[in-house]
C-alpha cells in the first residue's frame, strides 16, 4: 500500500463543516494512500465557528464510530521521530497514553485541567524496550502543524523477552485496555515478578481483588489476576491474587506445576484504545467501500499527546484542542489499514 507522501502527493490541513465531513473523510482516505490531490484550501471551505469543542454528533452515529473501532485489536504505533526518542512504542487513547520505555510503562493520564503521570516499573527487569512480536498490517500518520510523520507502523502485540530470567512479558490490548501476560518458562521463578506504580499517591487491593491505583486526576484498578496452565490443550487455572508492598506488587500464587509453564494475566483497566472511550472521540461520519472496507472521521483529543519528562503533573493536550482523524477498517473489522489525524493550533474535525 502506498503511504502518505507518497506517489507526489503531499497532504495538507483543511477544516470542514459535519455536514462535509465524510466527503472531506473520504478525500483524506485518498490523499493517505497516496493516491488523490490535496483537499482545496481550507478559507475555501465553510469554517465552523469557534467552540471548545466541536459540534456534537448524533449519539447513534458516535456510538457506531467507536463501537467499531473498539472491535479492532489494539494498535501499538511505533515511534519513529513522533515522540520522545526514550519511547520505543505508543498506544494513544482518550483516557490514557502509554508509552513503552526501558523496562517501564509511562501512563500520562487525562483529567479535566491537565493531566497526570506516573510510571509501571518491572523491578530488576533488564532496562530494554519490548519487540513487536505480533505485526499488524496498519499504518498511522500524523499531520500536527510542521510535523509530519507518516506510515508509522502498528504492532497488536509487544514482547520484552526475558524480562527476568525465565519470565517474559507481553502485552496486548482487549477491548481497548491493556493486558500484561507475565509468561513463565518451566522452573521460573515467580517471586522475581515484581512491579511498582511510582508517582501514585496510593496503591491498594479492593475487596474484589483488584488493584486500585489513586492518582490526583483520576482512580484506575488493575482487573484481578488470573493464571492458569496449559495441560494437554487446556488451560487448568491457578489459585492467584496481588501481593502488595506499599506501590510495589507481585503475585502470591497457589499450587501449581513447576515443571510446566505459567502463565499470569492482569489487565489495566483504563481506557488506552486507539480511539474512542471517554467520549472525547467524536464520530461524524461512516463509508464503506465497495470490498467493505469502513472509513470512519470525527474529531479527537488523544491524537497528539506530549511525553511527559517526569512523574506528576502534565499538560495533557493535543497540539490545538481537537484534531481531525479519518481511519479506514478492513471488511471483517478485525484490523485498522491506515489512520491519519491532522492537528494545528485550532480545533480540526473531520
Amino acid at each position: 500500500m502506498a503511504r502518505a507522501g507518497g506517489g507526489g502527493c503531499r497532504p495538507r490541513r483543511w477544516t470542514t463543516t459535519t455536514g462535509a465531513a465524510l466527503g472531506s473523510a473520504m478525500m483524506l482516505a485518498a490523499v493517505l494512500a497516496g493516491c488523490a490531490p490535496a483537499p482545496p484550501d481550507s478559507a475555501a471551505l465553510p469554517v465552523p465557528p469557534q467552540t471548545t469543542a466541536p459540534p456534537a454528533a448524533s449519539a447513534a452515529a458516535a456510538d457506531s464510530v467507536r463501537a467499531r473501532l473498539g472491535r479492532v485489536p489494539m494498535s501499538f504505533v511505533a515511534n519513529q521521530g513522533r515522540w520522545d526518542a526514550r519511547a520505543a512504542w505508543v498506544a494513544s487513547g482518550a483516557e490514557a497514553t502509554a508509552y513503552f520505555l526501558d523496562g517501564a510503562v509511562r501512563w500520562a493520564l487525562a483529567g479535566e485541567e491537565g493531566g497526570w503521570a506516573l510510571d509501571q516499573v518491572l523491578l530488576g527487569a533488564r532496562t530494554a524496550p519490548p519487540t513487536a512480536s505480533v505485526a499488524a498490517p496498519g499504518v498511522v500518520s500524523y499531520f500536527v502543524g510542521e510535523s509530519h510523520h507518516t506510515g508509522l507502523p502498528t504492532a497488536t502485540e509487544l514482547t520484552l523477552d526475558e524480562a527476568w530470567p525465565g519470565v517474559d512479558v507481553v502485552w496486548s490490548g482487549t477491548g481497548g485496555h491493556i493486558e500484561a501476560t507475565y509468561r513463565l518458562a518451566p522452573g521460573a521463578d515467580p517471586g522475581l515478578v515484581r512491579v511498582a506504580w511510582r508517582g501514585a499517591e496510593l496503591v491498594a487491593v479492593t475487596g474484589e481483588g483488584r488493584l486500585a491505583v489513586t492518582t490526583p486526576v483520576r482512580r484506575f484498578e488493575e482487573d484481578a489476576p488470573q493464571a492458569f496452565q496449559v495441560v494437554d490443550g487446556e488451560r487448568v487455572p491457578v489459585e492467584v491474587a496481588y501481593a502488595l508492598d506499599g506501590d510495589t506488587y507481585g503475585f502470591r500464587l497457589g499450587a501449581y506445576d513447576p515443571t510446566r509453564a505459567l502463565f499470569i494475566d492482569p489487565t489495566v483497566l483504563v481506557y488506552a484504545g486507539f480511539l474512542g472511550g471517554s467520549g472525547t472521540d467524536v464520530g461524524y461520519g461512516i463509508a464503506v467501500d465497495g470490498a467493505g472496507n469502513t472509513y470512519l472521521s470525527g474529531a479527537t483529543t488523544s491524537a497528539a499527546a506530549t511525553f511527559p519528562e517526569t512523574i506528576g503533573v502534565v499538560q495533557s493536550a493535543n497540539a490545538g484542542g481537537y484534531d481531525a482523524f479519518v481511519a479506514k477498517v478492513n471488511a471483517t473489522g478485525s484490523a485498522l489499514v491506515y489512520a491519519g489525524f491532522l492537528g494545528g493550533s485550532n480545533d480540526e474535525v473531520g
